[in-house]
């Protein structure tokens, strides 16, 4: 029989472990929807100027087509500016080798714009009505994308949906991998469920995880690396994510023994 003591002593080390995995899958989630954000500013300063006039729909358009609720200009919007500059601040700080550096939220900022909660940032906000992508917005971006001057030769790019959609998604994939390659999480699939819950990734394409095998890690791995070459390491491939589509394994798939970093 167990004391009192002991099953409290159990009840407690439970309890801490629950606490742990929570906040794994917690920093998961946060560390993957904030990238999401932050490849949103890297799409603002170098998609070309094709459908310009509704450029912010057209963007967002995709991201909620592909099946998440609102499209990142929206989402941050809803957030407010403050925690975009909060967070690009300790991205800075964390990750400078892959954090991508843009004035754009400072420069609606000092245009007087707070998103959402003044009723004018991407979208202009008025009660009882759907927002609606402010034109006057375009300007800032246009500003923005001369100070980067990351265009190839000056000019703006060409971009089809796709792209957009792997120009955003494809470096939360990459963050995703190298959660799995530091061991802040056990299986792939606490990242699929982290993804669901925590940043509203579409249930219906199986998580984050699921969804970047489904597209294939070698191709994921081209394109980025594609990109880091062209942009820099914002798209560096992970030493993961390589290592996944050089030998041909999904994502999803257990570490070795030899090649785990888990800290558990």
């Amino acid at each position: 029989m167990q004391s009192v003591s002991q099953r409290r002593g159990i009840n407690a080390a439970k309890t801490n472990q629950k606490d742990k995995e929570g906040r794994r899958r917690n920093f998961g989630a946060k560390d993957r929807g904030l990238r999401k954000i932050e490849s949103r500013v890297t799409v603002s300063s170098r998609a070309s100027g094709f459908q310009q006039k509704q450029y912010l729909l057209w963007i967002d358009r995709i991201i909620s087509n592909f099946g998440l609720p609102m499209g990142p200009f929206q989402l941050q919007d809803l957030a407010g500016y403050g925690v975009a500059l909060a967070v690009s601040k300790e991205f800075a700080s964390s990750f400078p080798d892959r954090t991508f550096k843009s004035p754009l939220v400072e420069l609606l900022v000092k245009n007087g714009r707070n998103g959402k909660n003044n009723g004018k940032g991407y979208y202009t906000y008025e009660k009882g009505s759907k927002p609606k992508p402010d034109l006057s917005v375009l300007p800032i971006i246009e500003e923005s994308r001369r100070i980067t001057n990351m265009m190839p030769g000056g000019k703006p790019l060409s971009v089809t949906d796709q792209e957009i959609l792997e120009i955003i998604l494809f470096p939360v994939v990459n963050e995703a991998c190298r959660i799995l390659y530091e061991g802040v999480v056990i299986r792939a699939a606490d990242l699929d469920i982290a993804s669901v819950l925590g940043m509203s990734f579409p249930s219906y394409r199986g998580g984050i995880v699921f969804w970047a095998d489904l597209v294939g890690p070698k191709h994921i791995y081209t394109t980025l690396n594609k990109w880091s070459g062209v942009y820099g390491d914002f798209f560096k491939p992970s030493r993961f994510l390589e290592e996944r589509a050089m030998k041909g394994l999904p994502l999803s798939a257990p570490a070795s023994s030899s090649s785990s970093r888990s800290r558990m």
